[in-house]
């Protein structure tokens, strides 16, 4: 889910949405967006949208994480050279692979982020355990993003950062059908249903594939396999509330946590534009044109 290789054994199988019991983003209010949209460029590499990110002053290339618990996160490399300043005490959160993982917290004075600024801005030390992607060195997290109404169209390379409730936006940008998002310990998700019944689907631009859980599959569930990666299963139909998004393929992949069905990730992003407004509750997508 989290990463991808030429070699699929070890890519695509680790959802790094982490149960973060103390993960907080900011000292200071962050500013509200205005009403035009806030414009931030991102290059999608290994799949995921990654962006340039300056620490006051110093650049540092990180990927737009719906499923990351902190404001921003960067590796214990980037960290050697990254202008910021240590906290006492650390964060401990588990990883999808189950593990448990103490890591340091740290504030930096001044972030960009396209065009927007943030001061003050709280993160923290980014520790994969076992489960270490490709070229990741860091991430701007759900704390950050979850204040606006997101627009994300992969196929333009752009986010678009609108003011929480901007009704005229949303419809604008992704159309007048809707579906309700909801924020569980720090991730964004929506129930969705499908051929299946009912399942819980967690919104994650940090994982390679869209994957399901082997459990929330029937026994008799059609598996195929198109390489050496986990086996892929199609949910003909995903409906929330008013959008239809299926057919979809999923990885059929047994994550240790969190506790959802299933992921929607780059397989979703890279076809559709997704607006996703967390603090009010609502989304919206549209096919890509």
């Amino acid at each position: 889910m989290r990463r991808r290789s030429d070699s699929f054994a070890g890519r695509a199988v680790y959802a790094l949405a982490f149960a973060c019991s103390a993960c907080s983003s900011v000292l200071h209010p962050l500013p509200e967006a205005r009403p035009a949209a806030i414009e931030v460029p991102f290059e999608v590499r290994h799949r995921l949208p990654t962006v340039e990110v300056k620490a006051d002053g110093e650049p540092f290339k990180l990927f737009l994480d719906l499923g990351g618990h902190r404001g921003i996160a960067l590796t214990t490399a980037e960290l050697e050279r990254a202008p910021v300043r240590f906290l006492e005490g650390f964060d401990q959160f588990r990883n999808s692979a189950g593990q448990t993982i103490k890591s340091r917290r740290f504030t930096i004075e001044h972030l960009t982020l396209g065009e927007l600024t943030l001061e003050g801005v709280v993160g923290g030390e980014s520790i994969f355990g076992d489960s270490v992607p490709p070229e990741r060195n860091g991430y701007i997290g759900m704390p950050i993003l979850g204040r606006y109404l997101l627009v994300f169209s992969y196929l333009e390379g752009r986010l678009r950062l609108y003011k929480s409730g901007d009704d005229t936006a949303l419809r604008k940008e992704c159309g007048d059908r809707s579906f309700r998002v909801s924020l569980a310990q720090g991730i964004a998700q929506s129930v969705g249903t499908t051929e299946l019944g009912a399942r819980l689907f967690l919104w994650d631009t940090g994982a390679t594939t869209n994957s399901i859980r082997r459990s929330s599959l029937p026994a008799d569930a059609a598996l195929r396999r198109i390489d050496d990666g986990p086996p892929i299963v199609t949910l003909r139909r995903v409906r929330l509330d008013e959008v239809e998004l299926g057919p979809l393929d999923f990885r059929v992949i047994e994550f240790a946590a969190p506790a959802v069905d299933a992921y929607l990730g780059a397989d979703l992003f890279e076809t559709h534009k997704v607006c996703l407004d967390i603090n009010r509750g609502i989304g919206a997508a549209e096919p890509n044109q």
